[in-house]
């Protein structure tokens, strides 16, 4: 299953119990003495390197050790006068490039360890340049925000651009890109926030593919796509400010489901946000005002889980704006009563996690921003305000990272806004005014990279977390 989504709002929130964590954690910065500010984007080549876009430092790379940083001689230009990169990724061929909000594209000289820009003013369309992928015959295809879509090869440097045009169905439907799939017959899906197309590589042709709508009183909210997910089955899923579509890549049909009052099995609520897919096929939907939706596509049902406040074991809230499935069958939802439930899909049962004030070792109160589970018993809580915790759930323990003004070994900031982990199972942790952190599991003991910014955007393996960017 693949997936392709802009997520607009991902502050999944969870309540925990305040404390502070006695490791120390070695200071690092520039060698100018200089924080690291502003980091946007973050992503790891296939030499181990982690590059990171900066809106201050433009862009560095970081070999676990030392950074690199490539600012305006390595990258600026005469035509691009901003140059924070928005979009990093590797070719088939392990090539480096970036995209900066310019809309300038560049690629890495190792040798020279410099950054070449591919197109000027003829060429860029002076976008911000967001999501990509690479077709069998080695062309680029770029998605931008605002742009439209640009065909690059690297080989022959021919671009090609493509824009919405009114009244003219033979081009997007829109030029803000939120997502690019190539299926297995080599097709190009393009979901845009005006409506859903498909590019044929071979006759160069779009195609406009109508939505159904189904709901009367919707005039827009039907096509404006918050998140695309290809199903196992050859389906389009596609999220929307108005209800469910069902794209057939088969038939090429659109099928539109709402709430209807008048119907118990219809969806639950109309403004949708995740979907993910089930190992038996159906479907669990992360909804705002509707709870936790379950769809059967066999039956055409929908299921809503929804608050019950005469029981302890429902779902906490209505509000659901992120879903998680795990290997194990754990359904996590973030809510934003400052709660994160876990449903066993298998026992049909959810459990609270939640903050009490009585019991210190639980986890502790604030909103997440980001949730990793390392294995069945370890999952890791970045929270936005109240730092780091590493909840056992096997006991329940939690134990806690805070920030201490009084001690620079502690944590760089008390706000985390993404968490991973690498090969050697070290945990890097994103914050918002406190950089990039990393925690030795040997040691237990954290190094700081410190930022003075929030990280707006961070993708590491194959995770996508949209935030907000904090001056």
């Amino acid at each position: 299953m693949k997936y392709s989504f802009l997520i607009l709002f991902l502050f999944t929130s969870l309540v925990f119990a305040t404390g502070q964590s006695n490791i120390r954690f070695k200071r690092l910065t520039t060698e100018e003495g200089e924080d690291i500010v502003g980091v946007q984007k973050f992503f790891k080549d296939s030499h181990g390197y982690i590059w990171m876009g900066s809106s201050a430092f433009d862009l560095l790379r970081f070999d676990g050790r030392n950074f690199r940083r490539y600012g305006q001689p390595q990258l600026q230009t005469d035509y691009f006068k901003s140059i924070r990169a928005w979009l990093i990724f590797e070719d088939l061929k392990k090539n480096l490039w970036i995209g900066t909000d310019a809309g300038a594209l560049m690629r890495y000289d190792e040798k020279l360890d410099r950054f070449q820009v591919v197109n000027d003013s003829s060429t860029s369309i002076k976008s911000l340049l967001f999501c990509q992928v690479e077709d069998t015959n080695g062309n680029f295809w770029i998605g931008s925000l605002g742009g439209g879509l640009i065909r690059y090869h690297p080989e022959t440097k021919e671009f090609t651009h493509f824009k919405a045009e009114a009244n003219n169905s033979e081009t997007l439907p829109d030029n803000f890109i939120t997502g690019l799939v190539l299926d297995s017959s080599g097709l190009l899906w393009i979901s845009t926030t005006g409506g859903l197309c498909s590019y044929n590589l071979q006759t160069n042709q779009f195609e406009r593919h109508l939505l159904t709508n189904n709901n009367s009183k919707d005039t827009y909210r039907y096509r404006v796509i918050r998140s695309m997910t290809l199903s196992t089955d050859n389906k389009l899923y596609l999220s929307t400010y108005g209800g469910l579509q069902i794209f057939d890549l088969a038939t090429r049909a659109s099928k539109h489901l709402i709430h209807n009052d008048a119907e118990p099995n219809s969806l639950g609520h109309n403004s949708l946000f995740q979907v993910v897919e089930n190992p038996d096929s159906t479907f669990w939907i992360a909804s705002y005002g509707g709870g936790l939706i379950h769809y059967n596509p066999s039956t055409n049902k929908f299921t809503s889980t929804v608050k019950d406040e005469s029981n302890t074991e429902s779902i906490s809230s209505n509000n659901v704006f992120t879903v998680y499935l795990d290997s194990e069958g754990l359904l996590w939802a973030g809510t934003d009563d400052n709660t994160i439930s876990v449903f066993n899909t298998k026992a049909k049962k959810f459990h609270i996690v939640t903050s009490k004030s009585n019991i210190p070792y639980g986890i502790s109160s604030g909103w997440v921003h980001d949730l990793f589970q390392e294995n069945d018993s370890i999952l890791w809580l970045g929270l936005n305000g109240n730092g780091l915790n590493r909840l056992n759930l096997n006991t329940g323990v939690a134990e806690k990272f805070m920030n201490n003004p009084k001690d620079a070994f502690s944590l760089g900031h008390n706000a985390v806004m993404a968490i991973d982990q690498d090969k050697q199972k070290r945990i890097w942790v994103g914050l918002a005014g406190g950089g990039l952190n990393r925690l030795d599991p040997n040691t237990n003991k954290f190094t700081r990279f410190e930022s003075g910014e929030k990280i707006q955007l961070i993708i590491m393996r194959f995770r996508l977390c949209w935030l907000t960017r904090t001056i």
